[in-house]
């Protein structure tokens, strides 16, 4: 079993019990979403975690800036599905420790999630922003070579 199959095969919590968790945390709360998928991450070797987690703070900035949020079902755990099984990993083009995760709402549009990558042993990854964007926007970052990773899955 190869380290990224024995990292994707943990017993993870359910996405929707996550996603319960988010819209229900205080205001000085935390919740865990799990690991990125590790070949997800390959471009950042020297990232400390696979972890990642949203902080009350991040995911008020999501709630107060993003209001398309409303218009995708399961919003809370589509962030949880897209940290964990992302279909596209980016490099972000002003921060090299970013990593922008995406996946498919539909035809038109992504959900597309920024984390902040840990660079010490005592932090997780952690939730910048998640947001609603054209799907057209891939395409156009794919032709900047900003695209890292790609889930053939």
């Amino acid at each position: 079993m190869t380290d990224d199959e024995e990292i994707c095969s943990i017993s993870l919590r359910d996405a929707a019990a996550v996603a319960m968790d988010i819209r229900s945390m205080p205001p000085d709360g935390i919740v865990a979403l799990g690991p990125i998928h590790p070949a997800a991450l390959a471009h950042w070797p020297n990232r400390t975690t696979n972890e990642t987690v949203l902080t009350a703070e991040r995911y008020s900035h999501i709630v107060e800036s993003h209001p398309d949020r409303t218009s995708i079902p399961r919003f809370e755990e589509r962030i949880v599905e897209t940290v964990r099984m992302p279909e596209l990993a980016y490099r972000d083009q002003q921060s090299p420790n970013v990593v922008n995760l995406l996946i498919a709402i539909d035809v038109k549009y992504d959900l597309f999630v920024s984390i902040v990558l840990s660079s010490d042993n005592e932090r997780a990854n952690s939730v910048l922003s998640a947001r609603k964007q054209p799907a057209r926007l891939r395409h156009r970052d794919r032709l900047k070579g900003l695209v890292v990773w790609r889930n053939e899955e």
